[in-house]
């Protein structure tokens, strides 16, 4: 049975087409209530309102079932039915953790222009160091899951990078919860300018993607590259051949 989002009232006027949508709602709760920001006991408390409704449907359908006392009581439990599933769907309907998508597939109406709030990122950006000029590193990136494609992914508005500097000797970071966030960015390549101090030491990358209202996804696999200080003509300017290069002043 295809579920469509219902463009009239929330639950079908006619018996018939009140069975198929109840039923269809209770089968996709009963399923996975957690979808839905439901409990098992919620999904129990469905059935036990949905079922008696549909056979109390069939049996006033069948020939010998048009009598008053099955359909007093088949709109008896259909009133009751109503009132049970108005307060679930309620529920469903605010709870903005729930998908437009599988809003509809219970038979909800969604108003018009509604939106699916964006998740929080899954998977991590792809890091590579395109340059190492005076004090400066330039980098790219882009999505693990589209290597080639060099974009972010749908939702996600800007790439957050943390740096660790190390020197000589030292055990080369892993762990991005110890770096320092030195920034946020919107395009590349994107350059990152160093301290003279810190010439000749190692800087590791991190980066995660964050979406508009701030929610961020897993750290990137470290990417190094050696601090270095002259060999280049500017003196320590950024180098100018990327004109939409973004940067940042490491601290």
């Amino acid at each position: 049975m295809q579920a469509v989002m219902q463009t009239g009232p929330l639950i079908p006027r006619k018996d018939e087409a009140c069975r198929d949508w109840a039923r269809n709602l209770m089968r996709k709760i009963c399923v996975n209530p957690h979808k839905y920001g439901l409990e098992r006991a919620d999904a129990d408390v469905v059935r036990s309102v949905v079922e008696p409704f549909v056979e109390a449907v069939n049996a006033v359908q069948r020939a010998d079932g048009r009598n008053p006392p099955l359909i007093a009581r088949k709109d008896a439990l259909r009133a009751s039915m109503e009132g049970t599933l108005r307060v679930f769907m309620g529920l469903i309907r605010a709870n903005r953790g729930v998908t437009i998508e599988d809003k509809i597939s219970l038979g909800m109406n969604v108003p018009k222009g509604s939106r699916t709030p964006i998740p929080r990122p899954r998977s991590a950006p792809a890091l590579s160091i395109t340059g190492a000029f005076n004090l400066y590193h330039v980098l790219r990136y882009a999505d693990e899951n589209t290597p080639t494609a060099l974009r972010k992914p749908h939702g996600v508005t800007q790439l957050e990078i943390a740096m660790i500097v190390t020197g000589p000797g030292e055990m080369l970071p892993s762990d991005p919860e110890r770096a320092k966030s030195i920034g946020l960015y919107t395009r590349q390549p994107f350059q990152v300018k160093h301290d003279l101090k810190n010439a000749g030491l190692t800087a590791t990358y991190f980066g995660r993607w964050v979406t508009a209202r701030g929610l961020t996804g897993p750290w990137s696999l470290p990417k190094r590259m050696t601090i270095c200080a002259g060999g280049s003509a500017d003196d320590g300017q950024a180098p100018k051949r990327r004109e939409t290069a973004e940067y940042r002043q490491a601290a």
